[in-house]
């Protein structure tokens, strides 16, 4: 596996150049409830959600610490990249949801318009919110 500090990668990024890393997965169901990722970096975390939760996204954000979620994410934290996972995945009673999930019904029929403007909306708000925090 190439490091991203490696001058042949395609984009010639290294690692102490990346401020945050964000990562959105399985977010386009039609019944969005994002998980609040106990690994995830915990401000950045916390900041995405207020940030969502203001812009009356309190259906689909809750602060309902649903565990550990092992992703894409965890490369970036290892390296001491501050990283959040933004995902539409839980443990339910009747099992993993969606229980479509890497299945042969995981079709673009369970894929949700509004769900996609909603992550849409609170990525850039968040993002933009971000940007001026650092500056």
């Amino acid at each position: 596996m190439k490091s991203l500090e490696q001058k042949d990668a395609p984009f010639n990024l290294a690692k102490d150049s990346i401020v945050s890393a964000v990562i959105l997965d399985m977010v386009g169901d039609k019944n969005l409830k994002i998980t609040y990722d106990s690994i995830s970096h915990p401000d950045l975390m916390a900041m995405f959600f207020d940030k969502a939760r203001s812009l009356g996204f309190t259906k689909q954000f809750k602060r309902e610490n649903l565990g550990s979620v092992s992703d894409d994410h965890l490369p970036f934290l290892t390296v001491g990249i501050p990283a959040l996972d933004i995902i539409g995945f839980r443990q339910t009673e009747q099992g993993i949801y969606p229980q479509y999930w890497h299945t042969q019904h995981d079709h673009i029929d369970k894929v949700s318009e509004e769900s996609l403007l909603v992550i849409g909306a609170a990525s850039d708000a968040f993002i933009r919110e971000l940007d001026e925090t650092l500056e």
